[in-house]
């Protein structure tokens, strides 16, 4: 991957982070200006609680974000810190008709952090192709991470599958880029498979 490649799925990344940030950020601003002119207690303390709804579900992404796109270090890329960066950023994704559950995750993987940013990186990939929600089981195979995510509909899409077959730079499927690219570098090919209201990644032996 030459440098103009890796500035691309840079810069996906950056408009990927900024378009599911923006959401939450833009929750809090609306709710503070609500706030400043309601004169009803009843009414303001109900938007209060919308605001520490938005601030949690801001903080919730941005942690897990850090630890997906940034650098792989940090107290979020390890054992038990990864799970609960994972729950944390699924229970705020849904709503009332979309839940999204963490199933299985690794109690322990073979590396260090960048073995656990794969995983992570492939909760992103199984909620994003799960459009009404489900469950999301990152197991433990062969000292790497292999994503099962299971739910109505379940598919990846034609910019998911660009992404994780092929490295395409979409940015709402550039985790799937970063994932090819990351596995590569620990020896590893990356292969998507589909079912039934189902779908996963399997990362296995290159054989290159």
């Amino acid at each position: 991957m030459d440098a103009r490649d890796r500035e691309d799925l840079g810069a996906a990344a950056a408009v990927r982070m900024c378009h599911d940030l923006a959401g939450a950020a833009g929750a809090i601003a609306n709710g503070l200006e609500l706030l400043e002119g309601e004169p009803d207690a009843e009414m303001a303390a109900e938007v209060r609680g919308l605001l520490r709804q938005s601030a949690a579900t801001l903080g919730a992404r941005l942690d897990f974000f850090r630890a997906v796109f940034g650098l792989p270090t940090g107290r979020a890329l390890k054992s038990g810190a990864s799970a609960a960066v994972a729950r944390a950023y699924l229970a705020r994704l849904g709503d009332a008709q979309r839940v999204y559950e963490l199933g299985v995750f690794p109690d322990e993987l073979e590396g260090g952090p960048e073995v656990w940013r794969l995983a992570l990186a492939l909760v992103l990939i199984g909620a994003d192709a799960l459009p009404f929600g489900g469950r999301i089981a990152v197991e433990a195979r062969d000292g790497m991470p292999h994503l099962h995510a299971t739910g109505r509909r379940a598919q990846f899409s034609e910019g998911a599958r660009a992404a994780l077959e092929d490295g395409a730079a979409d940015p709402h499927a550039v985790a799937g880029a970063l994932l090819r690219q990351w596995a590569a570098a620990l020896g590893r090919g990356v292969r998507i498979w589909q079912a039934a209201e189902a779908c996963g990644v399997a990362l296995e032996v290159s054989a290159v």
